[in-house]
């Protein structure tokens, strides 16, 4: 499964569009605007069973980003699981340049950066699965 994590500033501008091409080829997407329902606990939810519960998970990462504290916590959340190596994560960078990044999110310029190394996981593990 492919957690997106986001602002809600950029929900119809990027996400919408980016969550219909993943599921149009046939990944299962964890979105909180389908799978989040009022008075769910964002804990539980979010976290254990959006985040935790995927394999993949992108951070669509825009200046709305970080005027964000839902966005910023989910963000902090895959950090701990990526250095754990439990997820895989992907940031995409819209509308802004890693240089652009608050200087506590310069961790995310490595993955950035470093990501050829990932891109051949990715290639064995999806040939296995497939």
């Amino acid at each position: 499964m492919i957690f997106i994590g986001y602002s809600s500033g950029d929900r119809y501008t990027v996400v919408e569009s980016l969550v219909f091409h993943l599921k149009n080829y046939g990944f299962e997407v964890w979105y909180d605007f389908y799978d989040m329902f009022l008075g769910d606990n964002r804990y539980e939810e979010n976290f254990k069973k959006g985040i935790s519960g995927s394999h993949y998970v992108i951070f669509v990462i825009s200046k709305n980003f970080f005027s964000s504290n839902c966005a910023k916590e989910e963000l902090d959340y895959a950090q701990l699981l990526y250095e754990r190596g439990e997820i895989i994560l992907f940031p995409l960078l819209y509308c802004m340049s890693a240089d652009e990044l608050p200087q506590e999110y310069n961790w995310i310029k490595k993955i950035i950066y470093n990501f050829m190394p990932v891109l051949d996981w990715i290639r064995t593990d999806l040939h296995y699965r497939l």
